[in-house]
């Protein structure tokens, strides 16, 4: 296969994953009030599938224009007027400068993302490591001697600072802890990590509205697994403004039970309303979108050759 092909199926992976997550994040945003209401589980996994489903449709996009390309009928020939998706007449995309500066600015941004993210990550590992060798274990968690206030779980274990520890009350302790073990329960720290690399391919400007978005409706399904686990939401209510209070912190790339000023009025609401997570609307969700990308994959396969000459059509 030629440079030039190559830059033609990288330009379809790169148009299909952005333009399906730009969509997928405005109806996100359409629809998260109701997301909302349902219950964070579903918001969870709506959150996901924006981050997720236009890099899977972008991948198999490729794979069906390779394959038509591959053993489907050569056109090439016919249609002269514009490059071809074809990995032996692929060549012309190469010549075209818009499509080398477009693809070396879409590098430029994968690769700073990518350096981003993973600096981040690296970051925070070894601020954990370090918190490790300082804590000491209690009541479940590792506490660290610190005048700082911060709280959050991470591989290792839940880790909070003295200050935290000692201003709260042994109610609002047992919700901080239940909360955090709900992030453990539930898989956040590997799906964080997991949608922290499908985001890096995301649209510019999707990735901070999926994220909060995800991160906003963990927090809520931990509160309410607190608060169901304690008996007690006012407590869990009460404790998540006492670390507002405290102004607590957290690491790069971890979770905890630290509510901003500008979300802790919503997280309380939330929890103090009990309202449902969602857990049915979520794997409904889920299956619905999982049958959807099925049935573009057979209707790609299917319709190959119209598809193959559209895409040529649009980008050649």
């Amino acid at each position: 296969m030629s440079l030039g092909a190559v830059a033609g199926f990288a330009l379809v992976f790169v148009v299909t994953t952005w333009t399906i997550s730009a969509l997928g994040v405005l109806a996100l945003a359409q629809a998260r009030s109701c997301l909302q209401r349902v219950g964070p589980m579903a918001e969870r996994r709506a959150a996901e599938a924006v981050a997720i489903v236009p890099v899977v449709l972008g991948i198999l996009a490729v794979v069906t224009l390779l394959l038509q390309s591959t053993v489907g009928v050569d056109h090439c020939e016919a249609h002269g007027h514009h490059a071809h998706l074809c990995v032996t007449h692929g060549a012309q995309w190469i010549e075209r400068t818009w499509v080398v500066v477009g693809l070396a600015i879409v590098a430029a941004t994968l690769l700073g993302r990518t350096v981003v993210v993973a600096a981040s990550f690296l970051r925070g590992a070894r601020s954990i490591r370090e918190l490790h060798a300082l804590s000491s274990a209690a009541s479940g968690v590792r506490l660290v001697d610190s005048d700082r206030a911060f709280c959050f779980v991470a591989r290792s274990g839940i880790y909070v600072s003295s200050r935290v520890w000692t201003s709260l009350s042994e109610g609002e302790r047992a919700a901080l802890v239940a909360h955090e073990a709900a992030h453990v329960r539930h898989g956040d720290l590997r799906t964080r990590a997991v949608l922290e690399a499908f985001l890096v391919l995301a649209a510019p400007l999707v990735g901070d509205r999926v994220r909060s978005a995800w991160l906003g409706a963990s927090e809520r399904l931990c509160d309410a697994h607190a608060a169901s686990v304690t008996g007690e939401p006012e407590v869990v209510a009460t404790a998540m403004v006492s670390m507002c209070r405290l102004h607590a912190t957290q690491p790069v790339q971890a979770s905890g039970f630290t509510p901003t000023v500008e979300e802790v009025e919503g997280r309380v609401r939330a929890v103090l309303a009990g309202g449902p997570l969602g857990a049915r609307e979520a794997v409904v969700l889920a299956r619905v979108v999982i049958a959807t990308c099925v049935v573009l994959a057979i209707a790609g396969v299917v319709a190959a050759e119209p598809v193959h000459h559209a895409f040529e059509t649009v980008l050649g």
